[in-house]
C-alpha cells in the first residue's frame, strides 16, 4: 500500500500494524489513518489539520523553539508582511535556517511568483510571540487582541466567518481590512478623524489619558461612567466579561469605532485596560499624504518671510572653531582635565580652559564634544593619544553622526543670506524632510540643535529680541561638500622645538610632539596657546616635577636636548636651587607628623590658621597633625611659601602615644625599631609587636615574633593616623 504519505509496506506487515492500538503504535499508526481519511474526506481533514497547527497556542511553542537566527529572520520577514524576495532572503541568514523553517511549515516559495519570494503565512506573522516589542502594524495587533474583539472586528465588514480559530479569522479579515481601509478613511466623522490626528501627530504610542487630555478632545469626555474605579471603557467594550450598558463619551464611542474599522490599534492588556493606542503603519499612507500636503502649503507660505534684513551687529565662531579644536586639544595634553563619573569635563577643569584659551564655557563644552572620538577615559581623566589636524573631519563626525542634525544642515545650506529666526523656526518644524523626526524635534529641542550649530561656527548669529537672524557660514557649505583639512608636520624632537628664554618663558610650535608637550607640562605651565605655545618655568612647576620624581639633572638635560641654543644659566641655578629648599617641611601622613628643618618654620607653620597643627613640647622639628587632612596641610604650607614635601604614603604603624610616635619615625628612617600595631585589623589582637620586614605595592608584610609567623597585611586595610581606631573597631 503506498498511502498519501509516501509509505509502501508489504501488504502482512500493514495488516499486522493495523491490529495493534494506535497508542503503541504512535505516529505509524497515525499516518495510516490519515492517509485512509484523505481518501474519503480530504477538505475536511486538511481544514482540521490547519485549525490545530495555527492555534494560538501552537503557534506560540513554535516561536519559542526558533533559534536566535531563525527568530532574527522570521522578525524582519514579518515587518515586511511576509513576503521576503529569495535573494535578500539570503542576504540576511543562512540556507540552513530557510530550510529548518520551510520544514516547520513557516516558509515556503511560490514557483510561480515573480520575482521569486519567500511567502510567510499571515497566521504565522501574527502567531509567533514577540511580547516585549511594542506593535507597529494593524497586522501585529491582532496577536494581542482576544478572539472575542477579532469576531467583533469581523462584523464591521458585514461578514460572518464560522468554523475558524483566533489566528485563521484575523488572517483573513486582515486582507479584507487592507482593501477597504480607503474607504474607511474617507468616511470618518469629525471627531473621529481629529483622535486619528491627534495620535498620528504625537508621533508613538499614546496613552488613553494623555489622548482624554488634549485640549481638543477633553470637553468630549464629561458624562463617562463605569462600574468600577479601575476599569477603561475602551478595555470594557472588547472584553467579553464586562457589562457594556454604561455611559460613555464621545471620544471612547469614537476611539471604539476607529479600533473596530482597523484605523487605529493598541496592545490591549487584559489584565488592566487597553494599552497605548498607535496608528498602525497601513494606515499611515493614508494620513501623511493628506498631512504633508497640509505641512508643505505652510512652508510655502513662510519662505517668503524667511529673509531678514542684516543685522548691524553679529557673533560668529566661524573664523576661530578650526583652530581652536586644535588649542583644545593642545590644552588638553598640557592639563590635568578631570572627567565626572558621567564622562562629562568638572566645571573647575572647565573653567581653568576656558581662562587658559580666553573663551566661553559653553563653546569649549561643545569642542570637548567634538573631540569625543579621541578620548580615552583613563582614571576619570580626559586623555588623548594624539593632536588630529582634520578638525573639519572631526566636526563632520560629531555633527553628523545624528540623521536629524544632517538633514537639517543640508536644508540649511540651501539659504543664503540672513534668516529670521523665529520665522525659521516655525518653517523647520513644518519642513516635509524633517517630517520623520517629528517626535525628536519639538520647538525647544531645534533650539538646542541650532545652538549647536553656533557654537561648532556652522550658523552666525545677529539682532535682538524678535528681530534675532541667523546666516549659514562656509564652514557649514565645507561639511556637507566633504573637505578635509590638510595633514600638519609634527615636530619631533630631534628638531629641537623649544625657546628658552632667561626670563623662564619657553616658546614652541602649537605642531610639536604630543609626548613633549605633555613630558614639558610636568615642569613648565602653560599660559598661552596659539600658533606658538608659551609656557613658563615657575616655583611651582619646579616643585610639581619633583613630585613626580624628577630630578633637577633630568629637568636640565630635557630641556637642553630640545632647546635651539644653551640652556640659559639663570634657568639652571633657578631650578638647582629649588632642589637645595625642596624638603624644609615633610609631612609623614602614616603618623600624622611634620618633620622641619628649618628651626625657624616651627613658629611659623603652627601659627597658620585652621589646621590644627600643635608643637612637640622640647622639640623644634617636630610639628603633629591633630585632625586635619595630610593633603590639606600640604596644599596649606605651599601657598603659604614653605617648600613642603609628602612622604610615602604607604602606612608603616599606628599610635597615639609620643613614645610610640618616635619609633614610628625611626623606622620612616629605614631603622629597624619594631613597630606596636593597635587596632589595624580585626584578626590582630588589641596590641601586638612585630617587625615589618618589607612595603610592597599593595601589602605590608609583617614578622609576628610571638605567633612565630609572616603574614601580609593589606595596604588598603591600613590606614593613616588617629582615623585608624575608628575605622577598625
Amino acid at each position: 500500500m503506498a498511502g498519501e504519505f509516501g509509505m509502501d509496506l508489504p501488504q502482512r506487515m500493514e495488516e499486522l500494524l493495523l491490529s495493534l492500538p494506535f497508542e503503541r503504535l504512535q505516529g505509524i499508526a497515525g499516518y495510516y489513518l490519515v492517509s485512509s481519511q484523505m481518501a474519503k474526506d480530504k477538505e475536511t481533514l486538511i481544514h482540521n489539520i490547519l485549525r490545530q497547527a495555527t492555534s494560538v497556542n501552537a503557534m506560540k511553542d513554535m516561536g519559542r523553539s526558533l533559534g536566535s537566527k531563525a527568530r532574527k529572520f522570521m522578525e524582519e520577514a514579518i515587518a515586511l508582511f511576509g513576503l521576503v524576495k529569495v535573494d535578500y532572503a539570503h542576504k540576511i541568514t543562512d540556507t540552513s535556517t530557510i530550510q529548518s523553517l520551510s520544514k516547520k511549515g513557516l516558509l515556503f516559495s511560490h514557483p510561480d511568483q515573480r520575482p521569486e519570494v519567500y511567502i510567510i503565512p499571515l497566521e504565522v506573522c501574527i502567531g509567533i510571540p514577540k511580547d516585549e516589542l511594542e506593535p507597529k502594524s494593524l497586522l501585529r495587533a491582532f496577536y494581542y487582541y482576544p478572539a472575542d474583539m477579532v469576531k467583533r472586528m469581523a462584523r464591521t465588514l458585514d461578514r460572518q466567518y464560522l468554523q475558524m480559530n483566533k489566528l485563521q479569522l484575523a488572517s483573513t479579515i486582515y486582507l479584507d481590512f487592507i482593501k477597504q481601509l480607503p474607504a474607511f478613511y474617507r468616511g470618518l466623522s469629525e471627531v473621529e478623524r481629529l483622535i486619528l490626528r491627534t495620535v498620528f501627530e504625537y508621533g508613538r504610542p499614546m496613552d488613553v489619558n494623555e489622548l482624554r487630555s488634549t485640549p481638543g478632545l477633553k470637553h468630549m469626555t464629561d458624562g463617562e461612567r463605569y462600574y468600577s474605579s479601575w476599569e477603561d471603557p475602551v478595555f470594557a467594550h472588547f472584553t467579553p466579561y464586562s457589562r457594556r450598558d454604561k455611559e460613555i463619551s464621545q471620544v471612547t464611542k469614537a476611539a471604539i469605532s476607529l479600533i473596530t474599522k482597523g484605523l487605529l490599534a493598541f496592545k490591549l492588556d487584559q489584565y488592566s485596560s487597553s494599552g497605548p493606542f498607535f496608528v498602525p503603519n497601513e494606515v499611515l499612507p493614508l494620513i501623511e499624504e493628506e498631512y504633508l500636503k497640509e505641512r508643505e502649503a505652510i512652508t510655502k507660505g513662510l519662505e517668503s518671510r524667511l529673509l531678514a534684513e542684516p543685522p548691524p551687529t553679529y557673533k560668529s565662531y566661524a573664523s576661530q572653531i578650526l583652530f581652536d579644536i586644535i588649542r583644545t586639544q593642545i590644552a588638553i595634553i598640557g592639563r590635568d582635565i578631570r572627567l565626572t563619573a558621567q564622562g562629562e569635563i568638572c566645571d573647575r577643569s572647565l573653567l581653568e580652559m576656558a581662562k587658559l584659551l580666553d573663551r566661553p564655557e559653553d563653546y569649549l563644552r561643545s569642542i570637548l564634544y567634538s573631540l569625543k572620538t579621541l578620548k580615552r577615559s583613563d582614571d576619570k581623566r580626559f586623555v588623548l593619544k594624539k593632536i588630529e589636524t582634520d578638525t573639519l573631519g572631526l566636526l563632520r563626525e560629531a555633527i553628523f553622526e545624528s540623521a536629524l542634525n544632517g538633514t537639517l544642515a543640508r536644508i540649511l545650506a540651501r539659504w543664503e543670506g540672513w534668516l529670521h529666526l523665529e520665522t525659521l523656526m516655525a518653517y523647520l518644524l513644518n519642513h516635509n524632510e524633517l517630517f520623520r523626526y517629528r517626535t525628536q524635534l519639538k520647538a525647544e529641542s531645534l533650539k538646542g540643535i541650532l545652538q549647536s550649530f553656533f557654537l561648532f561656527g556652522l550658523i552666525e548669529r545677529g539682532g535682538e529680541g524678535d528681530e534675532v537672524a541667523i546666516r549659514v557660514t562656509p564652514i557649514l557649505h565645507d561639511l556637507l561638500a566633504g573637505k578635509r583639512q590638510p595633514a600638519t608636520e609634527v615636530l619631533v624632537a630631534k628638531e629641537k622645538p623649544l625657546v628658552i628664554q632667561p626670563n623662564m618663558e619657553i616658546l614652541l610650535p602649537y605642531n610639536t610632539e604630543p609626548k613633549i608637550i605633555n613630558r614639558l607640562s610636568l615642569m613648565a605651565n602653560m599660559t598661552v596657546i596659539d600658533r606658538m605655545i608659551h609656557m613658563a618655568i615657575t616655583k611651582d612647576s619646579i616643585m610639581k616635577a619633583y613630585d613626580h620624581r624628577l630630578e633637577p639633572e633630568e629637568i636640565k638635560e630635557f630641556l637642553s636636548s630640545l632647546s635651539k641654543t644653551p640652556l640659559p644659566k639663570v634657568v639652571e641655578e633657578f631650578i638647582g636651587g629649588l632642589k637645595e629648599k625642596k624638603g624644609e617641611a615633610v609631612i609623614i601622613p602614616c603618623t600624622g607628623v611634620i618633620i622641619i628643618k628649618g628651626m625657624t618654620l616651627a613658629g611659623k607653620i603652627s601659627g597658620l590658621k585652621g589646621l590644627g597643627i600643635e608643637r612637640v613640647e622640647g622639640r623644634e622639628d617636630i610639628l603633629l597633625i591633630k585632625d586635619t587632612n595630610p593633603e590639606k596641610v600640604l596644599s596649606a604650607l605651599k601657598k603659604s611659601g614653605i617648600f613642603a614635601d609628602m612622604a610615602n604614603k604607604d602606612v608603616l604603624g599606628k599610635s597615639t602615644k609620643p613614645s610610640e610616635i618616635k619609633a614610628l619615625l625611626h623606622h620612616a628612617y629605614h631603622d629597624d625599631t619594631p613597630i606596636t600595631l593597635t587596632c589595624l585589623f580585626k584578626e590582630v589582637p588589641q596590641d601586638i609587636t612585630v617587625w615589618i620586614e618589607d612595603i610592597e605595592r599593595d601589602y605590608v608584610r609583617v614578622y609576628d615574633p610571638e605567633r612565630n609567623r609572616t603574614r601580609k597585611i593589606p595596604m588598603e586595610r591600613i590606614k593613616a593616623a588617629k582615623k585608624v581606631e575608628d575605622d577598625f573597631q
